[in-house]
């Protein structure tokens, strides 16, 4: 009897173990639109001061199947500014009080893709907050809208 009772308990646990297959998560693209930055060698500049602003958060499929992102939370240095639970998922930011110097913008969402597993994104932007116009990288665009996408693959490419 308690071979037969240990057996039941068993078959749950087993049924889990064997719906799992490591190449369920979404293929995607999410681009980020940002508006009055710049950006060069992999950080992204804005004026203290200036307006700054997140225009549009999207997600492209990368195989066919259609996706979308769940409700948005920006983080700013790792505390929480914003969410926004309506595409385009726009935010601005009130960069008078920002602190200059080097910043941290995190965006964190769930991508839905059909037939794929619901995955938590995590996107991650150093951004450098500078006085004036002035003080930009001399080899830098002009501020302006910027456009930065991330390939979120179960491969990682």
């Amino acid at each position: 009897m308690k071979k037969i009772l240990f057996t039941l308990f068993l078959l749950p646990l087993l049924a889990l173990t064997s719906c799992n297959n490591d190449d369920d998560f979404p293929e995607v693209d999410i681009t980020v639109n940002m508006q009055e930055a710049t950006h060069s060698d992999g950080i992204i500049y804005i004026v203290q001061g200036k307006p700054f602003q997140i225009n549009t958060l999207s997600v492209t499929s990368l195989n066919g199947e259609k996706a979308v992102l769940g409700e948005v939370g920006y983080y700013w240095n790792n505390i929480l500014v914003g969410v926004s639970n309506i595409s385009p998922y726009t935010l601005a930011f009130d960069t008078n009080t920002m602190p200059l110097g080097r910043n941290q913008l995190q965006i964190r969402t769930n991508i839905f893709q059909l037939d794929k597993t619901i995955t938590a994104a995590w996107l991650s932007y150093n951004i450098v907050v500078v006085a004036s116009e002035d003080d930009l990288p001399a080899d830098d665009p002009a501020l302006g809208v910027i456009q930065e996408t991330t390939r979120c693959t179960p491969s990682g490419e």
